[in-house]
């Protein structure tokens, strides 16, 4: 047996036509729509947020977040914020280096999160006679990390278990 192919049409049907058409129409207005919507929703997202840039030598105030300090350091009764200080360099768009006192004991690393540009009533010539004004409470740091007690020799150690593990405890003379 010959299969033979059907001759299409000369022309599509006029109903296929349109459809394809109406379709066409269909997906163009759900494509507007949608960048309408998208557009509206980051204006109304964007309200909030500021384009904030600093350069070196701004004055600006850092907020001290408990994560950059030791563990146990740092209390809910310290300051949230501290400063002013001065900017010393850019690092990207979002990063700042902070001349910080080396009392902080922390990286002067922040990011434009952390920063807020410091506006003060007066001209602001000198940065150490307004920390000097503005006493700041800071968490006790540790500088030294050797024992405060010399250990002589270990006489005995144990391992104990626990549920999460164990730990060894020492016999020191």
């Amino acid at each position: 047996m010959d299969l033979k192919p059907i001759p299409l049409p000369p022309r599509p049907s006029e109903a296929g036509l349109d459809f394809s058409e109406y379709i066409r129409d269909v997906h163009a207005e759900v494509k507007r729509r949608l960048s309408l919507n998208t557009e509206a929703y980051a204006a109304s997202a964007n309200v909030r947020r500021k384009d904030r840039q600093f350069h070196s030598g701004d004055m600006v105030l850092v907020r001290l977040k408990p994560e950059r300090f030791p563990s146990g350091s740092f209390s809910k009764l310290h300051a949230r914020r501290a400063g002013p200080f001065r900017i010393l360099k850019k690092l990207g768009n979002n990063a700042y280096v902070i001349d910080l006192p080396s009392e902080f004991g922390i990286s002067p690393v922040f990011n434009i999160e952390d920063i807020t540009a410091f506006k003060s009533d007066e001209d602001v010539s000198s940065q150490t006679s307004i920390t000097e004004e503005m006493p700041v409470c800071l968490p006790k740091v540790s500088t030294t990390t050797t024992p405060q007690e010399d250990i002589a020799s270990i006489m005995d150690h144990q391992f104990v278990s626990t549920r999460r593990g164990g730990y060894y405890k020492f016999l020191v003379h």
